[in-house]
């Protein structure tokens, strides 16, 4: 009889809350990486090439929220901290849609709809 799977070799609680025969069917995949500060997680239009279980830190709402000139981009960040997964769901939910390219002046990226840069203020 195969051994089961172990919840509590994870921190992520997403893995946690999986019923052992569901986590069986995936542990085989899993592999544990080091992301790098502002690795981008995910981009519009392109295929998902991994899905992630942060176990440590967090995954910022900040720097998207700034890139698409929300304001209130602390504000979403306390949110999800403070709600985990349901507040990261609404904050997808909520965020202006749209194309994030890489602004022409500074080299942050900002929404391709936007008037001007959040970062630097160009047009």
């Amino acid at each position: 009889m195969p051994a089961e799977p172990s919840k509590t070799a994870t921190r992520n609680r997403i893995l946690k809350s999986l019923s052992s025969d569901d986590l069986r069917l995936i542990e085989g995949d899993l592999v544990a990486v080091d992301l790098p500060l502002r690795k981008e997680l995910e981009a519009p239009r392109k295929p998902i090439e991994a899905v992630y279980f942060i176990e440590s830190g967090f995954a910022s709402v900040v720097a998207d929220a700034k890139n698409r000139g929300m304001d209130n981009a602390i504000l979403w960040m306390i949110l999800v901290m403070l709600s985990g997964i349901i507040g990261l769901i609404i904050y997808l939910l909520t965020r202006p849609k749209g194309n994030l390219i890489a602004c022409p002046h500074c080299g942050n990226k900002r929404m391709q709809v936007s008037a001007k840069c959040p970062h630097c203020g160009n047009t």
